[in-house]
């Protein structure tokens, strides 16, 4: 083509005989053979920011680890043909990442709290810390190795301190450091080392590095939706099946009673409630064997919805023909029965049963804060706790099963009533079916008053689980620890029995948020 012929070509042409002159794009598996490694490593560096990002709420603690270990999962997997070492990233960032998927499945049941008290936990976390340091040894090779193929010097130190980070972090852990200042410090240092590992990357993508791109059977959308399924899968599980206490429930024998019949008898003449009466086992009617007096107060409680209207609280003296309405949610009785003797020693029962028919979501507990004997100083304890939850079901068939725990907790926290002692209370957690009818429980205990004037009385919450949404699970005994009155998952409805022998009166009242 002569010169002139250039000259007077438009740029449109120019680039139609370009495009002429190939005959055809290159094959597909050609195109796909090599791909940059920024991409990959980007993926690794966000993994490894969000999986040390620890915030505190909206669950953000779980999330952002979770998706953290997606992405150096997405990013090794694209690496782990590039050599031996981010193989090694690969497989360990899979063990990781199942460990911490089980962990998040293993916080849907209440077995998680059992589980991270336990030595097994501590000997996993240690292993884990372990095989992380590992794991970012192996990423400083495996970048070294890289730089030494884009014929770039090696100075991946920034990749080596963040081992040194990690370990030091694990330190101060270990010491339960809590300064301000070398917090900040460590977070200083920890994003001067990701802005430095970073460069790397952006070193690499800039002499064109390319990685042999290996197919995947599994394209990585599908793989992360994979991982997410079986993570909906294990969590819908651990809250079905993982959200209760296994119970020992027997059927209700109708002749149970038979041998106390008379101590039975003789209770209802002093004004013992008889459907709290019913309820008892044998061996806790005949402890009130030699009764000569009763005392009770009843308290209705709302737990379900907002009103106004006041919770209702009944005082009875010993007449056994008060019958409270049954308007409320949660009946808590109290009873106290002394017994004969030259000691003044009395048998407390509470008492709690359900007047609708709410839907139970996992656990329950119902929790004396403090018992007579820690209530005032005018009394000792005499014996321990005993008692049992009960339900029935649509054909009328009652069963009661022993509690899954009923002994003494620590209510460090709890705001003084009156001049008690905070040593301590009693608790009965359990779990009943999720559509149970008439379901209630008590607790007994004896104790003996000192002196010829002495008050007698307890204060006591029920802790009702009203949702299945909470995450981590715990049970209704854990939140009781907290010193919390309501969250979205339970509520708490409380009560104070109190009387005083001598002026032959008593005072019932409730304390409540629902």
């Amino acid at each position: 083509m002569r010169n002139d012929e250039w000259a007077s070509m438009r740029e449109a042409d120019f680039d139609a005989m370009l495009k002429s002159s190939v005959s055809e794009s290159p094959p597909e598996d050609v195109v796909s053979a090599v791909s940059p490694c920024k991409k990959a490593l980007n993926r690794v560096l966000i993994g490894i920011v969000l999986s040390a990002i620890t915030l505190n709420f909206w669950c953000l603690d779980y999330i952002l680890p979770s998706v953290g270990a997606l992405l150096s999962l997405l990013g090794f997997r694209a690496l782990r043909r590039e050599n031996k070492w981010f193989f090694y990233c690969f497989a360990l960032t899979i063990v990781s990442g199942a460990y911490l998927f089980c962990e998040l499945i293993l916080n849907t049941t209440i077995l998680q709290s059992a589980f991270y008290a336990s030595s097994v936990e501590t000997f996993l976390s240690v292993v884990g810390s372990l095989l992380l340091l590992l794991k970012f040894y192996c990423f400083w090779r495996g970048i070294c190795i890289i730089q030494e193929k884009a014929a770039l010097p090696a100075h991946a130190n920034s990749v080596l301190a963040l081992v040194v980070w990690y370990a030091v972090m694990l330190i101060l852990a270990i010491f339960h450091c809590e300064s301000t200042f070398v917090i900040g410090i460590v977070i200083i240092i920890f994003a001067i080392i990701v802005c430095n590992i970073a460069k790397l990357s952006k070193e690499l993508d800039a002499v064109g590095y390319a990685i042999a791109n290996t197919s995947h059977k599994i394209s990585d959308r599908c793989l992360v939706c994979m991982i997410l399924a079986a993570l909906t899968v294990g969590c819908a599980c651990g809250y079905l099946f993982g959200d209760s206490y296994r119970m020992d429930w027997q059927t209700v024998d109708a002749a149970e009673h038979n041998n106390v019949s008379d101590i039975k008898s003789n209770l209802l003449d002093l004004g013992f409630p008889e459907a709290v009466l019913n309820d008892l086992g044998a061996a806790d009617i005949a402890a009130c064997n030699g009764a000569v007096q009763v005392k009770s107060g009843v308290s209705d409680h709302f737990v379900y919805g907002c009103s106004n209207l006041p919770d209702e609280t009944y005082n009875n003296l010993g007449s056994h023909n008060l019958q409270p309405t049954a308007t409320r949610d949660l009946r808590i009785t109290n009873v106290a029965v002394k017994l004969s003797g030259t000691e003044n020693r009395w048998m407390t029962f509470q008492h709690f049963r359900w007047l609708n028919h709410p839907r139970f979501y996992g656990t329950e507990a119902f929790y004396i804060v403090s018992p007579a004997y820690r209530y005032s100083k005018d009394c000792s304890c005499a014996g321990e706790a005993t008692g049992r939850v009960l339900y029935d079901d649509d054909g009328g068939n009652s069963y009661a099963s022993p509690y899954h725990f009923l002994g003494e907790q620590d209510n460090a926290g709890e705001v003084p009533i009156l001049d008690f002692s905070e040593e301590g209370g009693i608790i009965a957690g359990f779990s009943v079916p999720r559509q149970c009818q008439n379901c209630r429980g008590y607790i007994a205990y004896p104790v003996i008053a000192h002196g010829k004037e002495y008050t007698i009385g307890n204060f006591l919450k029920y802790f009702h689980q009203r949702s299945c949404l909470q995450y981590p699970a715990v049970t209704a005994m854990e939140f009781s620890k907290d010193n919390a009155w309501n969250t979205f998952a339970f509520s708490v409805s409380a009560n104070d029995f109190l009387f005083s022998y001598e002026s032959e009166s008593i005072e019932g009242y409730n304390r409540h948020s629902g």
